[in-house]
C-alpha cells in the first residue's frame, strides 16, 4: 500500500491547486502551500493536513472534514478500498498515517491541532517545525482547535491572534 504522501505527490504532480467533485464531495478544491491570497479564498474554519515534508494541503470548503479529503484522495488515485478497510486507515495516529490534521482558527491566517489529532508535543513539532519553513506567513499554535475556540468571543481577529499568542506556543 502507498504513503500518504505518495498519493498526494501523485495526485499533486508539478501543481498547487486541483479541484474535483466525487459521489458525495462536491466541488472540492485543495490548496497545496497556499499563499496567503489563497487561504484567505478558503471558507472560515477549513480543515487541513500537514504531510512528513511539512507541505500544508488546505480545503477550500469549510462544509467538509479530514475523512472527507482522505476519502476524495483514495477515490481519485482509484485506490479500492472498503468501508472497513478506510474506517481502519483513519482511526491510526499521525505517526502510521503520514500526515497531521489541522484546522484554520477562523478566517485567520493561524492554524491550530485538528479536532481528530492528539496534542502529543514531540510530533506536532515535528510536523509544525517542517511546515512553518515551507508556509512562513502562517502561525502555527500548539493547541487542539477547542482549546482555541473558548477565545471566540473576541470579535476582532488581530485582538484573537494576540490573545492565543499569549496564551498558547506557536511557530
Amino acid at each position: 500500500m502507498k504513503t500518504f504522501k505518495q498519493y498526494l505527490e501523485a495526485l499533486f504532480g508539478n501543481t498547487q491547486i486541483i479541484e474535483f467533485s466525487l459521489g458525495k464531495l462536491q466541488n472540492i478544491t485543495i490548496y497545496k502551500n497556499p499563499t496567503q491570497d489563497e487561504l484567505f479564498k478558503c471558507e472560515s474554519e477549513t480543515r487541513g493536513l500537514i504531510d512528513k515534508s511539512g507541505n500544508l494541503y488546505i480545503l477550500k470548503s469549510g462544509d467538509y472534514i479530514h475523512i472527507d479529503l482522505l476519502y476524495g484522495i483514495f477515490k481519485l488515485e482509484g485506490i479500492p478500498i472498503s468501508d472497513d478497510e478506510y474506517d481502519e486507515f483513519t482511526d491510526k495516529g499521525p505517526e502510521e498515517y503520514g500526515y497531521f490534521a489541522v484546522q484554520r482558527i477562523r478566517d485567520t491566517k493561524a492554524f491550530a491541532v485538528g479536532e481528530s489529532m492528539p496534542n502529543i508535543l514531540s510530533i506536532t513539532k515535528k510536523y509544525y517545525s517542517k511546515c512553518k519553513i515551507k508556509n512562513p506567513k502562517f502561525l502555527f499554535f500548539y493547541a487542539n482547535i477547542y482549546d482555541c475556540n473558548t477565545f471566540y468571543n473576541i470579535k476582532d481577529n488581530s485582538n484573537l491572534i494576540n490573545k492565543l499568542m499569549m496564551e498558547f506556543k506557536h511557530v
